[in-house]
Parts: C-alpha cells; structure tokens; sequence
C-alpha cells in the first residue's frame, strides 16, 4: 500500500491594528490574513515505528513542493505523532525542502488529527480519508 500526504501551505501574514491613540492591552485588534504559498505531497513510509505512546512515520525522498516555493523534499524527514489519552494524536512534522534553484528550506509544524476508530480503520486498510471523516489541523 503506498500512503501519501498532500498539504496545501498557507502563508500567514500577521498584522497588529492599535486604533489611533488607543493603545490599551485590554482592546487589542488582531488581523491575520493567509495567502497560498505551496503545495506540499509527499510519500509516507507505511511502515512505523511505535515507540511508546509515540508513533515515528518516515517521509522517504520524492515529495513535491509547487507553488511560490518549488522544489523536493530532501531526507530525513518524519511525522512524529504523539497519541493523547483522549485517543487524539499530536503532530510534530520536520522535513527540508530544496528548492529549485538549490536553497534549503527547514519546515516543522504541530497539528492535531482527532478520528473514530471506524475511519482509522478504514484508512489502514489504503482507503481515502478526507476532512469529511476527521478533524485534522496543522500549524506550518
């Protein structure tokens, strides 16, 4: 069974909006805005490693980066995902991308994958999980 993983990346423009004279801690405004960066496919390793309550998965060489960043995804690379006593898995992503014109870029990012043991079945057995079927968040 070949997994992979596809990841549209956001880029995240924080900006800090103070009202004109009006730089008081208890009325903060906030403005984020998102604009498309990349798309980010990589081939996952289908075997793991459980190491605790810790499942390592590797992300073999041969992933793809398009977008405003273009490239390929170099080794090492890994998903470590810690599982929660609630049954909910953390993300600790680490991965480097090379880029087109040779420049490495350093990617790590959390995230939070919650899903019933019906779908988590359903995708160890190769088949296709969408956001339909689970709650899968991440913070690159």
């Amino acid at each position: 069974m070949k997994l992979s993983m596809r990841y549209t990346l956001p880029s995240i423009a924080l900006g800090l909006v103070i009202a004109a004279g009006e730089a008081s801690a208890q009325n903060p405004t906030v403005s984020i805005e998102a604009e498309y960066l990349m798309t980010l496919e990589a081939p996952l390793d289908p075997a793991f490693q459980a190491v605790g309550a810790r499942l390592i998965v590797n992300v073999p060489a041969g992933g793809t980066v398009r977008g405003k960043i273009n490239g390929e995804l170099i080794t090492p690379a890994g998903d470590w995902l810690y599982l929660m006593p609630d049954g909910s898995l953390r993300l600790d992503v680490r991965a480097t991308i090379r880029t087109d014109d040779h420049e490495l870029i350093f990617i790590e990012y959390g995230g939070v994958i919650a899903t019933s043991k019906e779908v988590m079945d359903r995708f160890n057995k190769g088949e296709v999980i969408t956001s339909k079927d689970e709650y899968f968040i991440t913070a690159p």
